[in-house]
C-alpha cells in the first residue's frame, strides 16, 4: 500500500454570505494569526484574506467583502474558544 509523501491540510467548510464554501488550511492560518497579531480588524481581515489565498483557495475578486467578514468572524470564534479547533 503507498504511502503519502506529505500530509494534506485539512478543509474547513465557512458560511460566506448566503453559500459555504471549503477553506484549505484555515486552522492553521487562525493559530499563526492568533500567536501573533494585534492589527485592527481592517488589517486583519487583509491579513486573512492574504493568508487564505497563500494558500491556495480561490477567491473572485468580486466576492472579497464576503470573504472577509466570514473570515473575521472565523478569527473571532477561534480567539474566543481559546485557539481550539471545532
Amino acid at each position: 500500500m503507498p504511502r503519502p509523501c506529505c500530509q494534506k491540510p485539512l478543509t474547513k467548510i465557512i458560511k460566506v454570505g448566503t453559500f459555504e464554501a471549503g477553506i484549505v488550511g484555515l486552522d492553521s492560518i487562525l493559530q499563526k494569526l492568533a500567536e501573533r497579531t494585534s492589527a485592527n480588524e481592517h488589517d486583519l481581515a487583509n491579513q486573512l484574506l492574504s493568508m487564505v489565498r497563500e494558500h491556495g483557495n480561490y477567491i473572485s475578486p468580486a466576492t472579497e467583502d464576503l470573504y472577509k467578514a466570514a473570515l473575521l468572524r472565523e478569527f473571532k470564534l477561534f480567539v474566543e474558544r481559546g485557539g481550539e479547533k471545532k
